[in-house]
């Protein structure tokens, strides 16, 4: 269920054993992905450990993706500090 996945994903994010830093959360469409992806991003905001969080739309160009996840990571992390 949804509420499995997120304490999942939370016990993930908290843990200081797992060397990996960057979950992909994929799925058919209409699957709750989105939901997901914003609710453990406010969740981590609100604990301050958001460092940055990209969402794509499927209906715009993905010619141009790559540059604007660095610039997006850039700019958060500038705004961090």
């Amino acid at each position: 269920t949804r509420n499995e996945l997120l304490t999942e994903m939370k016990s993930w994010i908290n843990s200081t054993e797992n060397a990996r830093r960057v979950l992909r959360l994929c799925g058919t469409a209409g699957r709750g992905k989105s939901a997901i992806a914003h609710t453990i991003a406010n969740w981590s905001n609100e604990l301050g450990g958001l460092g940055s969080c990209l969402c794509f739309d499927r209906t715009r160009g993905a010619h141009r993706l790559h540059q604007k996840i660095f610039i997006t990571v850039a700019r958060d992390s500038a705004d961090r500090n």
